[in-house]
Parts: C-alpha cells; sequence; structure tokens
C-alpha cells in the first residue's frame, strides 16, 4: 500500500484551502508557466533550443 494520497481523496480539501476553484486553477497555471520557462531558458543556454532573438 502506498504512502501517497489521490488527489480525488484531498481534492476538496484543497480547493477549500485554496480560496475556490478559480484560485485554485490560477495557481496551477502560474506553476505551468513557471515550468515552461525554466524549460525554455534552459534549451536556450545549452544551444539546444532556436537562436536567441538580436
Amino acid at each position: 500500500m502506498s504512502s501517497y494520497a489521490r488527489w480525488q481523496d484531498i481534492r476538496a480539501a484543497q480547493v477549500e484551502r485554496a480560496e475556490g476553484e478559480r484560485a485554485l486553477e490560477e495557481g496551477k497555471n502560474g506553476l505551468v508557466a513557471t515550468v515552461v520557462v525554466h524549460r525554455i531558458t534552459e534549451r536556450r543556454s545549452c544551444g539546444n533550443g532556436p537562436p536567441a532573438s538580436r
């Protein structure tokens, strides 16, 4: 048995803690945007992505 909780089992408490569905969605979108920016930056710094604008 896993010690991890399933999202469906803890979701209601997390929505309440985030003060609503909208706030939870905004927080998730912000986190995803941060990850995307970091990945783009990493690719450009490694020379694997498109060249930076001049």
